[in-house]
């Protein structure tokens, strides 16, 4: 008896396997928290690494005259950008090349390598430099130790020879893949082409004041400026400014009452400390608040007139004296009334001491990413290294271990922080690494109970019998299938990071000259009032980027669960 043969399966017709990471990403951002959560981290994120090119007082080009009076063009911001600004561009553009280039599996990982570290090598290289030469002149000048240049010089050192070590180990492991050692050669070499150009050099520059890019645009120094969306800067404080920065709350720009007011303010401390209230407390009226130019004038009469009668008496008036500073104050408000109506918009107002509080909270997105990821990534680094050798050794080790596990777990990190800054200052650096070195006790409690469950498995068992080394069987066969409640716990890590470091600030104790949210939230309350609007922006963000990772960790843990899969 003779059977069919079974027909041939048409290509099309055979469903594409997808790998655990795959299923488990795309039941997760099916989730409509889990999504909503990765899109608002993805916008910080975004905000945060073009930052730059978002909110800087510097021009993106201008043409100014050199010494011959000649116009030449400029790139003033991109001269002065940063190491931390180029590795972050460069970061970004290589992270989107490894989505695009998934499926090239093992080798990506090379790929991405070999630029990376020339990328840090060439922002070192110029940054570097001119530091080399400031210290070789203070040893000539006998104000610094030849030692000092030694341990400069060793640091340096060790830390090229790691670059050096990375890029040659991700040169030999694609020299069997030929395409793809070109492909990173020539990746590698244009990103250090762009990196030595003059326009984007990382060196320190001599420093430009945006008080002078100002005056050179008004004066007409310079021409053709073009700047970015929002042309002020974090730390732009804006001296020249007509208006009070105090009196700016959200607003799309100052109201002629706003410049009134700031004039008002500003006639009654030239003229001795009068003040308007006190002359009709004295002539038994009331008169409203000049909200006009008309009506500051008339202010100005009557504070020229109080100032004269109060010191006619006096010895030492000098009526001449007298009349220049009146005149010089009438010029000045000539010059309020010309600049001070409709010339600056501040989105959401300004702090206390003038800044934009739009593009501090555009940069602050970037403290908000350093101290979360950076800090849990040395938490999650250790706590699986130690988690791992607990679980897979067990008996002693783990016994001896785990008392070292519960040292760490008692310290109150909010305390040692504040010691921290009271002894060492303050230091994003210091504060995300004293984050990670005692952030590490959950994550090793995670991975050392999947560890003990996984030793005694079939396939570990084996591994150790065909005389595996012992970091391949507790990175590559173990930890994958025990890493799963490590990165629920990274997520909730991450948030409480950001929490940490938020409340530190607010308390006055975190950042002074980075824009950190938990920084504005402090100047919310000075100055002896409540500026509301210091205290809804930073206060919104923190709570839902707080939120966001909430709701990924949330989303992530019912995804691996394998009784939440139905």
């Amino acid at each position: 008896m003779s059977s069919e043969p079974t027909p041939e399966i048409a290509r099309r017709d055979v469903r594409r396997r997808r790998s655990l990471v795959a299923q488990t990403t795309l039941a997760l951002f099916g989730r409509t928290g889990a999504l909503v959560g990765a899109a608002w981290i993805g916008l910080t994120a975004l905000l945060g690494i073009l930052a730059p090119f978002l909110a800087n007082s510097r021009p993106l080009v201008w043409q100014v005259k050199n010494d011959a009076g000649e116009w030449v063009k400029q790139y003033p911001l991109f001269q002065f950008l940063t190491p931390q600004d180029v590795m972050l561009l460069v970061g970004f553009v290589l992270i989107i090349g490894l989505a695009f280039c998934y499926k090239a599996g093992g080798k990506l990982f090379w790929v991405w390598l070999m630029p990376m570290t020339v990328t840090i090598v060439c922002s070192l290289i110029f940054h570097l430099i001119p530091e080399h030469v400031q210290l070789v002149k203070s040893v000539r000048n006998e104000t610094v130790e030849i030692s000092t240049i030694i341990r400069w010089w060793v640091q340096w050192v060790l830390v090229a020879g790691v670059l050096l070590g990375l890029f040659v180990t991700a040169a030999v492991k694609l020299k069997r893949s030929l395409n793809w050692l070109v492909v990173a050669s020539v990746i590698s070499a244009v990103i250090g082409g762009v990196l030595i150009t003059p326009q984007m050099h990382i060196k320190p520059r001599p420093h430009l004041a945006y008080d002078d890019i100002r005056n050179k645009i008004e004066v007409g120094d310079a021409k053709d400026a073009l700047f970015v969306i929002l042309p002020y800067s974090p730390d732009d404080r804006q001296n020249d400014a007509p208006v009070d920065p105090d009196r700016l709350p959200p607003g799309p720009s100052p109201s002629e009452s706003d410049v009134a007011a700031d004039m008002v303010s500003y006639m009654e401390t030239e003229f001795g400390s009068i003040r308007l209230i006190a002359l009709d407390q004295a002539e038994n009226i009331v008169t409203p608040a000049p909200e006009t130019i008309e009506e500051v004038y008339t202010a100005a009469d009557r504070l020229w007139a109080a100032y004269q009668a109060q010191n006619q008496d006096d010895p030492e008036y000098n009526p001449a004296a007298a009349e220049t500073l009146n005149e010089r104050i009438r010029a000045t408000l000539g010059d309020y009334a010309e600049t001070g109506i409709g010339k600056r918009y501040h989105l959401m107002g300004t702090t206390s001491n003038g800044e934009d509080l739009t593009s501090r909270m555009i940069h602050g997105s970037r403290i908000a990413l350093y101290i979360g990821f950076i800090s849990t990534g040395i938490a999650v680094f250790i706590g699986i290294v130690l988690g791992g050798l607990l679980g897979y050794f067990a008996g002693w080790v783990d016994m001896i271990g785990l008392r070292l596990v519960e040292i760490f777990a008692s310290i109150p990190v909010i305390m040692l922080l504040i010691m921290i800054v009271a002894f060492y200052g303050r230091s994003l650096v210091l504060m995300m690494v004293v984050l990670g070195l005692t952030g590490w006790v959950g994550y090793a409690y995670f991975v050392r109970a999947e560890f003990l469950k996984l030793r005694n498995m079939d396939y570990v068992m084996a591994a150790r019998a065909a005389g595996t080394p012992l970091w391949v069987i507790l990175f590559r066969h173990m930890l994958p299938n025990g890493v799963a409640p490590v990165l629920v716990g990274a997520s909730f890590g991450i948030a409480g990071a950001i929490m940490t470091e938020a409340t530190l600030s607010f308390l006055g104790l975190g950042l002074e000259d980075e824009p950190s949210w938990g920084q504005m939230l402090n100047q919310s309350r000075q100055g002896g009032s409540f500026s509301w609007w210091l205290a809804i922006y930073p206060g919104s963000a923190i709570f839902l980027t707080v939120f966001a990772y909430n709701l990924i960790g949330e989303a992530l843990r019912d995804v691996i669960d394998p009784r939440a899969v139905k």
